[in-house]
């Protein structure tokens, strides 16, 4: 009886040690979400919440970093940021910047956005020449690099600024090779944009055929050329275009910088 005794009192002894364990561990919650937004490749000039958190994002940011590619990054997103509020001269300077860094890489991907972003600096200027030279550049390397998305992108850009001269031939065929991208990739919100894009553009009388009837937009979708934006591209490799987030206008790219 004693030894059973003696046994239950070790038992109890042990159990007890345990719970004090137990009640001295500190208790851990789940963290709260990250308050931060989710980054995404492209950022469209007409969607104010977008441009505002990138605005407040690049605040502080520096050129002065580790790498060239991480300092081509900041020019990009600088000169980005100063496009966006209506400073040009400043922005060609920065885009100029990051040009002269990416010329030496030879994935040629970031010089494109490169390339596509000075296009829309220099549309804003109302220097159509220069803007058309480095559109064609940039959908160039985007194809030849493989870059299907991007080269779509472009493309749009590239025919807004032939509509805003009046040339609706070739804005007609610009927007249709974007079109025909997005329906290969199979993303349908950009079909569905591009064909709104089609459905708004004026055309010469009789000139419309039977393939252009087929492009006509939904009834939803915003019909109106003179609200067209642009669009910059933001880094981020993770990042699928599942719905449209262009809103209405050009893209540009700018980079994730961590």
């Amino acid at each position: 009886m004693y030894l059973l005794l003696m046994k239950n009192l070790s038992l109890i002894i042990v159990l007890a040690s345990l719970l004090g364990l137990v009640a001295c561990q500190p208790t851990t919650l789940n963290p709260e979400p990250s308050a931060q937004p989710v980054s995404t490749p492209f950022l469209s000039g007409t969607d104010s919440r977008a441009v505002a958190a990138f605005l407040n994002r690049i605040q502080g940011f520096s050129a002065a970093r580790s790498s060239e590619a991480a300092q081509a990054d900041s020019y990009n997103n600088l000169g980005v940021a100063q496009d966006l509020q209506g400073n040009y001269g400043q922005a060609l300077a920065y885009h100029t910047q990051a040009l002269d860094i990416r010329r030496t890489f030879a994935d040629q991907t970031d010089l494109a956005k490169t390339y596509n972003n000075l296009a829309i600096v220099y549309a804003r200027m109302g220097d159509a020449d220069q803007a058309s030279g480095f559109y064609t550049q940039a959908i160039a390397l985007f194809h030849a690099q493989g870059k299907p998305q991007w080269e779509a992108h472009t493309l749009r850009n590239y025919a807004q600024l032939l509509e805003t001269q009046g040339l609706y031939v070739t804005a007609r065929q610009t927007y249709q090779a974007a079109l025909a991208i997005w329906q290969t990739v199979g993303t349908q919100p950009m079909v569905n944009q591009l064909q709104a894009d089609l459905s708004a553009l004026p055309m010469p009388l009789g000139a419309r055929s039977q393939n252009e009837e087929a492009v006509n937009s939904p009834a939803t979708m915003d019909s109106n050329p003179g609200s067209k934006g642009e669009i910059r591209f933001e880094e981020d490799h993770s990042a699928t275009m599942d719905s449209n987030p262009l809103g209405s206008g050009p893209i540009r790219f700018i980079e994730d910088e961590g």
